[in-house]
């Protein structure tokens, strides 16, 4: 049985020029500001979850964010870089 989700996690891939990267969760303030949590990250090939305020965020983290869609897209406005067009 195939679930479907009402808001799929938001996804972010953190390069070195993102304002987030070298900053704890704590730091970042992504509850705070946006109301989404971060629910797990990628680094690599190790996968965290259950992260607490101290987990930093590195350059080429993976970061899966949980929220409403509304808040997901402001967030990703903000910080994701922009599409190249074609």
């Amino acid at each position: 049985m195939q679930r479907h989700f009402p808001n799929p996690p938001g996804r972010l891939y953190l390069r070195e020029e993102c304002p987030l990267a070298h900053k704890t969760l704590g730091e970042s303030a992504i509850w705070k500001e946006f109301g989404l949590s971060v629910v797990a990250a990628k680094r690599g090939e190790e996968l965290f979850s259950n992260m607490d305020g101290t987990f930093r965020l590195l350059p080429e983290d993976y970061i899966a964010l949980v929220g409403a869609h509304e808040q997901n897209q402001r967030f990703l406005k903000e910080f994701a870089p922009p599409r190249q067009e074609w």
